[in-house]
């Protein structure tokens, strides 16, 4: 009898006989990502990300590591790559030890400078290929209270579902050596809020908290 199998296994198995340097091997699903801690003190009105490349000084003065961004050079793709993406991700790297109680007050400050911030890609020579206020990343109507060992009652932590953007109806292409960079706008014309957005930014400096924003997508390589 002969053996029958799905199309699905048999595309896969026409794929593996294609072997690890064909064309299908240099199209990749892949996640582009970079890190900025929180500026201490007062919320820094712009931040950068995607322009600063492994082993070059973040804005706290540290050398970037391969964990906070897979960025070989600063703002542009490798010569022969272009990069599709089709999702934005925001991720709040909070580095929460078993120390801290006070967990709610962390992703407090996180909320507020989140809804006091906008999102924007710029590739150069445009005015911006996608503008997103920060809210999008969270959930609908997020509040964050404290309910702290302090007060006798159980520490609580909060977990956010959300934080992506998917880009399925226009996908925004990277070409090959095309600067880009993701910037969060943060700040308010309103002086109690000013004051608030900076108290957030320096309770997540303390922490050493950091924002890591995914660009996923497919990357295409040089054959």
């Amino acid at each position: 009898m002969t053996p029958v199998i799905t199309a699905a296994v048999a595309k896969d198995l026409q794929l593996g006989k294609n072997g690890s340097y064909s064309n299908e091997g240099n199209v990749l699903q892949h996640t582009l990502f970079d890190t900025e801690r929180f500026a201490a003190t007062t919320a820094r009105p712009t931040s950068n990300f995607f322009t600063v490349p492994q082993g070059q000084p973040n804005t706290a003065g540290a050398a970037k590591s391969a964990t906070e961004t897979n960025m070989s050079e600063g703002g542009k793709l490798p010569n022969g790559q272009t990069y599709l993406i089709k999702e934005i991700v925001a991720n709040l790297m909070a580095n929460v030890v078993g120390a801290d109680t006070d967990v709610n007050t962390v992703m407090a400050a996180y909320y507020n400078l989140m809804q006091n911030s906008v999102f924007e890609l710029k590739i150069a020579g445009r005015e911006f290929d996608l503008q997103k206020p920060g809210s999008v990343f969270l959930p609908h109507n997020p509040v964050s209270g404290l309910n702290s060992a302090a007060n006798g009652a159980p520490v609580q932590s909060t977990f956010i579902s959300t934080g992506v953007v998917r880009l399925s109806a226009t996908p925004i292409p990277i070409g090959q050596l095309v600067s880009f960079s993701m910037i969060q706008r943060t700040g308010s014309g309103t002086a109690a809020l000013t004051t608030i957005l900076n108290t957030a930014s320096d309770v997540l400096a303390t922490q050493i908290a950091q924002l890591q924003m995914h660009l996923t997508g497919i990357l295409t390589r040089a054959i």
